[in-house]
């Protein structure tokens, strides 16, 4: 360790989100006024200025510019501020406010010392795919194997290597990838197929000693779609979910229902080699079609029952199991006392437990589930249906212009009538 740091406080670390600002206030005291302040980073071991103030004059302010930094030195309140905007993740690192003297042969001295971590924030929905490069010194770490990581009570747990005989099991097998580029020094980390329990916060690192060594940190929000569905006994659910055709095509899709703590239990599900463009698979009460050109899976339960109530999913079904595309919350009430039949607005749910604040995610048209009840008995004279003719702007600002609804009224024919 450099003996400009013997004797300094362990540095504290600032986290800031990638594209966020970093603020920060370093005190000094009386006799050190007169010195040049500065910004440094720790590279290679050493302390690199990278931007000072000038020599103090008259005034009792001086301030430097640079980029994306600013270093401000106020000597009546002996503070410096620094400010640097736009952070990067390739940013993250080591730095400290410096003192020099005005001397041209002076050495820098770390005045504060913090460890700056710029983490990327994405958010994504089910079955996104999320594809993150990390930044490393391709010259000292070349060699040095890398890892993806996730961070939890004991530390961050390796998922992925780059070593090809590493073999500990992970929990995205089949849905991640990890590459190094050793020429550019640049790894590239890919997931696949997201599922709301990968939300998290991971780590690309080096793995050193058996210890991942940050170099870029990941907070992953995952979003699901929720809907609620209330429907009468011996009605009819109509369900549809959408999906991205040209990832998801050749995929099978199911029907299964989920229970509390236990995986979801395939009902139904469609053929993959079905020809056509329909490949429809029916059992008992239920019936599935995929149409795989528009990338829409319906699924249909006839004659209703109270003991249909429960959660279900419309999936995936790959090798490694059941993927969800949109969860559905059904109640079906006993009788016919359970009110007016209908399926809530689709909710975007995030995984409980995502790191820190949970924002919306952004809405793809591709990514829309929704679900519509047809009703097998006869509506009444009175009745009136509303529809939203443009699915694809169910989660856009509520603007007047894009809420367009058709009212249609039912008239009862004559005991008489034909036709």
């Amino acid at each position: 360790m450099l003996t400009a740091l013997q004797g300094q406080a362990p540095a504290a670390e600032e986290s800031r989100r990638e594209g966020s600002t970093l603020l920060l206030r370093c005190p000094y005291a009386a006799q050190q006024s007169q010195q040049l302040k500065g910004w440094g980073r720790l590279t290679g071991g050493q302390w690199e200025v990278l931007l000072e103030t000038t020599p103090p004059q008259n005034s009792s302010t001086t301030q430097s510019t640079m980029g994306r930094v600013s270093v401000r030195d106020n000597s009546t309140s002996r503070l410096v501020t620094v400010v640097v905007t736009n952070l990067q993740a390739e940013d993250s690192g080591s730095y400290c406010c410096t003192l020099r003297s005005p001397l041209p042969s002076s050495r820098p001295l770390p005045l504060k010392i913090i460890s700056l971590n710029v983490f990327k924030e994405v958010h994504r929905w089910e079955l996104d795919t999320v594809s993150v490069q990390c930044k490393y010194r391709a010259v000292e770490d070349r060699a040095t194997p890398k890892v993806w990581c996730r961070r939890g009570p004991r530390g961050c747990q390796p998922w992925l290597r780059t070593e090809p005989s590493w073999a500990e099991s992970r929990a995205l097998e089949g849905r991640a990838l990890i590459q190094d580029d050793p020429q550019g020094g640049i790894v590239t980390v890919t997931m696949r197929n997201l599922q709301a329990q990968d939300a998290g916060t991971y780590w690309c690192a080096l793995h050193r000693a058996w210890q991942p060594a940050r170099i870029m940190e990941l907070r992953l929000y995952v979003s699901k779609r929720t809907k609620h569905c209330r429907a009468k006994e011996a009605e009819q659910l109509s369900v549809q979910c959408l999906y991205n055709p040209s990832e998801h095509r050749p995929v099978s899709k199911a029907w299964c229902r989920k229970a509390a703590g236990e995986p979801c239990s395939l009902l139904l599900s469609t053929e993959v080699e079905a020809p056509g463009r329909l490949r429809t698979s029916q059992r008992g009460r239920v019936a599935i079609q995929d149409d795989s050109l528009q990338g829409i899976v319906t699924v249909t339960v006839s004659s209703l029952q109270a003991q249909d109530s429960g959660v279900y999913w419309c999936a995936l079904r790959e090798q490694d199991g059941l993927l969800r595309m949109a969860e559905v919350v059904l109640s079906v009430p006993g009788g016919n006392r359970g009110g007016e039949s209908s399926c809530g607005k689709p909710e975007d749910v995030a995984q409980v437990g995502s790191p820190g604040r949970v924002e919306r995610a952004r809405d793809e048209s591709k990514d829309l589930n929704y679900a519509t009840l047809t009703f097998g008995a006869q509506p009444s004279p009175e009745g009136a249906l509303y529809c939203n003719l443009e699915p694809g702007q169910a989660h856009r600002g509520p603007r007047a212009e894009d809420v367009q609804y058709a009212i249609i009224g039912l008239q009862q024919l004559p005991a008489s009538g034909k036709g």
